[in-house]
């Protein structure tokens, strides 16, 4: 054996006396005295001793060692691991609490104890409950059961109310787990995007408003400004879709083009103002009447109107055009220059096909506008039907 071999044994030997003599002098149970020692091989070796004397006259005492070098190793590391830890929340620039699972605070550091306002004893051993409005504790405690259950990290957003104002953070919370691998605390990182959140909400603002002023232009572009329908080039490009649309479903297309019998000379004794209120009427009383999601009532030019009734044949176009007449009589609007009527009356062409590829809608139109010279023709106030 040699020297330091001996030295090393001497030394533990004299611990163990010492533990020894304290338990006889106090005559009670002394318990993991702890040693540590640098062996021959220069390894430091810690040990545990228990010494208890035994109740019965010239006993002595029973003496426990244990080698506890793996345990103090491992207790090592893990304080060197939480100082570690401690050390990176203390300096990170983020806001970060721990809380045990019932949720209380075990740690934070300064910028949340910062963005609190509070020092950090008026936090530590707190709840939520105890310093956040209810919703905000419902949302986070609902995040901290998912990350205490299912040992998974979470990260959700929260507008939370601080002493100067409302901020919003992207929180990220996990679990610390013990070497069994079970949660014993709960971290919760919390990331400022205040800013952010308020750029978004501002963008979003924004192109809602741009998306508002583009229907308004839209609605401008394609809407006539003294009656308020739809204006010619709406109805150009209503008509285009509406063909190519009904020849894929092989379904019917109706067209009612009606203008108002002498409307010149209802200008010219009545006045320009009284012509374009007689027109806007008309056009309301129409658009009203004529009311389907794909129905379109358009001014074409001048007294002229147009009507587009898609999935409608040659019958219901005939029942249309008959309630526009109707509709246009109850109005009752004095024209008593008129040789058909005392009051304002439109005469109408009707034309209806099924859509076909070699063939364009404008033929439609044509054929409408050629039913209408004939009705004007035949004495006005009436309805013609297009004939080959």
């Amino acid at each position: 054996m040699s020297h330091d071999e001996i030295l090393c044994l001497a030394t533990l030997f004299r611990f163990f006396c010492t533990t020894k003599v304290k338990a006889l002098r106090n005559n009670q149970a002394v318990y993991e005295e702890e040693l540590g020692i640098i062996c021959s091989d220069e390894i430091l070796r810690w040990f545990s001793v228990s010494a208890s004397p035994i109740p019965l006259e010239n006993y002595g005492v029973v003496l426990v060692h244990v080698n506890i070098s793996d345990r103090q190793l491992s207790e090592q590391a893990m304080r060197l691991s939480e100082s570690r830890f401690q050390t990176f929340i203390n300096n990170a620039p983020t806001p970060i609490a721990i809380k045990d699972l019932e949720g209380k605070y075990l740690s934070i550091n300064s910028e949340f104890a910062y963005w609190m306002q509070l020092a950090a004893e008026d936090i530590l051993g707190k709840q939520d409950y105890e310093l956040f409005p209810a919703e905000n504790v419902k949302t986070s405690r609902a995040n901290e059961l998912q990350v205490i259950f299912e040992g998974i990290s979470v990260t959700f957003e929260d507008t939370i109310p601080l002493p100067d104002g409302l901020h919003t953070f992207l929180i990220t919370k996990f679990p610390l787990m013990d070497d069994r691998n079970s949660p014993y605390a709960i971290v919760g990182i919390y990331l400022d995007i205040s800013d952010r959140k308020q750029s978004e909400i501002a963008l979003a603002e924004i192109e809602a408003n741009l998306r508002s002023a583009n229907h308004e232009l839209q609605k401008l572009v394609n809407l006539d400004g003294l009656t308020q329908i739809a204006n010619r080039r709406c109805f150009d490009e209503k008509i285009v879709y509406e063909w190519q649309r009904l020849y894929r479903e092989r379904q019917p297309l109706s067209l009612l083009m009606f203008d108002v019998d002498y409307f010149k000379l209802y200008n010219d004794h009545y006045g320009h103002q009284l012509g374009d209120q007689c027109l806007l009427m008309i056009a309301q009383a129409v658009d009203q009447l004529v009311c389907r999601p794909a129905d379109l009532t358009a001014r074409y030019g001048g007294e002229e109107f147009i009507v587009i009734l898609p999935n409608t044949n040659l019958e219901g176009a005939i029942a249309v055009g008959k309630n526009i007449h109707r509709a246009i009589a109850s109005l009752q609007i004095p024209h008593e220059y008129s040789d058909v009527s005392d009051i304002v009356t439109v005469s109408m062409g009707i034309a209806s096909d099924i859509p076909k590829l070699d063939r364009s809608p404008y033929v439609l139109i044509n054929q409408a506008d050629q039913a209408l010279y004939y009705a004007k023709q035949q004495g006005r106030n009436r309805s013609v039907i297009f004939t080959d």
